[in-house]
C-alpha cells in the first residue's frame, strides 16, 4: 500500500521535472531571441548614426561583423530607390539568430543654407536690405534693435552678382554674397557689403521635390468678408482666389496643391502652423498683389512652405510674384522657375529659384533656422522583422571568428574616399582635404563647404546618398 502513493509521487515529480526543464528551454530560447533581437536593433540604429555623420550605413561585414555583448551583428545598406537608402541588419547570439529591416529616407544638403538662391544672374537693385535673423531666438525687430542681424543675411547664385546702390538709395548687403564658381560681384556707389564674396566652389543644383497629392477641378474663392478657414488635411484645386482685402486661413497640419493662387490687394493668405506645417504646392503661377500678405500665426516663416512647379506642369512654366508691398512669411522653393519679388516687397524666410528677379527697395530677411542642416537628418520610412530563429549555440565558433579579434561598432563602419573642404574657424581660408574618412580629424571643421564627395575608394564608385 506504501509503495503505489510512492510510485505516483515518482511519476508526477518526474512529469514536473519535465515540465519544468520544456519550460526552462522555452525560457532561455525566449530570451536568447529577445537578446538577439536587441542585438540587431543595435546594428540598425549603429548604421544610422553613421548616416547622420555622412557614412553609408555599412558596419562590418559577414566575414568581420562587428563584436557586441555576446554575439556579433553587421549591416548592409544598399538604394532600393532614388532617396532611399535600406539597411539590413544580421545578428548572431547564443542560440538564436535575427534580420531586421530599416527603410530611411536619405540625407540631402539643405539648400535654404544658401539663404536668397537664384540659378542665373542675381542683381539686387538700390534700396535694398539683405539681412538675416534667427526667428528661434525672438523677433526680427528686436535683433536688429540688438544688431544680430548685420552678418546673418545671404545671397548665393551659379552665376555673377550685382549690387546697384546710390547715395540716398542705399542698398545694405549685411551678410555674405556667393557669385557662381569663376564669377564675381560688381558694386556700385552706394552699397554697404558686411560679408564675404567668396565664390562657390562648384555649379549647385537644388534637388527635386514631388507633389503628395493631386489637384481637382474645383475652383476656390474666398470673398466673404469673414475669414475664411480651411481644416488641417490635404487636399487639392484647380485654383485658390483670395478677394481684395479678404483672408483665407489654414490650418495645419495641412498640404494644399493648386494649379492657380492669386491673393489680391492687401488680401491676407495665413497659415495656421501652431498644430503643425502648412505646405502649399503651386503648379503654374503663385501670385501675390499689392500689400498682400502670407502669414503665420506665429508671425515666422517656420513650417510655412511654398513650392512652385514640377512635372506635372502641362508644358506651362510656373512663376511666383511677389508684388509690390507684399509680405511673405515663407520658404519659396522653385527650382526650375522664377520668381520676382517688385518693388518694396519684404520677404521672412528663403527663397530658392531658377531665376530671382529683385526690385528696387526690397527687404529680404533670411531666417538662419530654415537652413540648419539638422534638419535634413534621414527620416523613418518603413521597418520590419525579417527573420527571428535559432541558430548556434556559439556562434563565433561555428564560423570560425575569434570574439577578441572583432572590432567595437563605432570601429565597424565602412571606410570613404573624401574630397571635402572645410574652414577650421570663422573667416578664414578654405581648406581641402583628399584621403580616408578615418584619417581626418572632423574636431577641426568649424564649417563644411558644400563641396563634399565621398566615394567607396580613390578614384571608385562615388556614393551619392551621403552627405553631412
Amino acid at each position: 500500500m506504501a509503495l503505489v502513493p510512492l510510485v505516483l509521487v515518482s511519476m508526477m515529480a518526474a512529469a514536473f521535472l519535465q515540465l519544468a526543464g520544456v519550460m526552462a528551454r522555452n525560457q532561455n530560447q525566449a530570451l536568447s531571441l529577445k537578446r538577439v533581437f536587441y542585438l540587431c536593433e543595435a546594428g540598425l540604429h549603429e548604421a544610422m548614426s553613421g548616416l547622420y555623420q555622412g557614412r553609408t550605413g555599412n558596419v562590418g561585414t559577414e566575414d568581420a561583423p562587428a563584436y557586441f555583448g555576446d554575439g556579433y551583428f553587421w549591416v548592409e545598406a544598399r538604394q532600393p530607390a532614388p532617396g532611399l537608402v535600406q539597411l539590413d541588419s544580421f545578428a548572431f547570439s547564443n542560440g538564436a539568430q535575427a534580420h531586421l529591416s530599416w527603410v530611411v529616407q536619405k540625407i540631402q544638403f539643405n539648400f535654404s543654407a544658401f539663404g536668397f538662391f537664384s540659378s542665373g544672374k542675381l542683381k539686387v537693385k538700390k534700396g535694398s536690405l539683405i539681412d538675416g535673423y534667427d526667428s528661434m531666438a525672438g523677433s526680427y525687430e528686436a535683433q536688429v534693435a540688438a544688431g544680430l542681424t548685420e552678418l546673418a543675411g545671404r545671397l548665393a547664385t551659379n552665376e555673377g552678382i550685382e549690387l546697384e546702390g546710390k547715395p540716398g538709395l542705399w542698398t545694405y548687403v549685411n551678410g555674405s554674397a556667393q557669385p557662381g564658381l569663376g564669377s564675381g560681384v560688381k558694386q556700385t556707389s552706394g552699397v554697404t557689403l558686411t560679408g564675404n564674396t567668396e565664390s562657390l566652389d562648384e555649379r549647385m543644383f537644388p534637388p527635386e521635390f514631388f507633389v503628395p497629392v493631386h489637384p481637382t477641378k474645383e475652383h476656390l474663392e474666398q470673398k466673404s468678408p469673414v475669414p475664411l478657414v480651411l481644416s488641417s488635411g490635404s487636399r487639392g484645386y484647380d485654383s485658390i482666389q483670395v478677394r481684395k482685402n479678404r483672408e483665407l486661413i489654414v490650418r495645419g497640419p495641412a498640404t494644399l496643391l493648386v494649379r492657380d493662387l492669386r491673393v489680391e490687394n492687401g488680401a491676407k493668405l495665413t497659415f495656421d502652423t501652431r498644430e503643425g506645417p502648412v505646405k502649399l504646392f503651386v503648379l503654374h503661377e503663385a501670385k501675390f498683389e499689392r500689400g498682400s500678405r502670407l502669414q503665420t500665426s506665429s508671425g515666422t516663416p517656420r513650417d510655412s512652405y511654398l513650392f512652385v512647379g514640377d512635372g506635372l506642369r502641362d508644358g506651362k512654366e510656373g512663376k511666383v510674384v511677389l508684388g509690390e508691398g507684399a509680405k511673405v512669411h515663407t520658404l519659396v522653393f522653385a527650382p526650375q522657375d522664377k520668381v520676382e519679388v517688385k518693388d518694396g516687397a519684404e520677404v521672412f524666410g528663403s527663397i530658392i529659384a531658377d531665376e530671382l528677379e529683385l526690385g528696387e527697395r526690397v527687404r529680404l530677411h533670411f531666417d538662419q533656422t530654415l537652413g540648419l542642416q539638422e534638419n535634413q537628418y534621414p527620416r523613418n520610412v518603413s521597418w520590419r522583422i525579417v527573420e527571428m530563429g535559432a541558430g548556434p549555440i556559439d556562434p563565433f565558433a561555428s564560423h570560425g571568428l575569434d570574439r577578441y579579434a572583432l572590432r567595437s561598432p563605432a570601429d565597424a563602419h565602412a571606410d570613404l574616399w573624401l574630397e571635402i573642404k572645410y574652414r577650421s574657424s570663422a573667416g578664414v581660408a578654405k581648406q581641402e582635404y583628399i584621403g580616408w574618412w578615418n584619417d581626418f580629424d572632423w574636431s577641426v571643421v568649424f564649417e563644411l563647404a558644400p563641396h563634399y564627395r565621398a566615394y567607396d575608394s580613390p578614384g571608385g564608385k562615388e556614393l551619392i546618398h551621403v552627405h553631412p
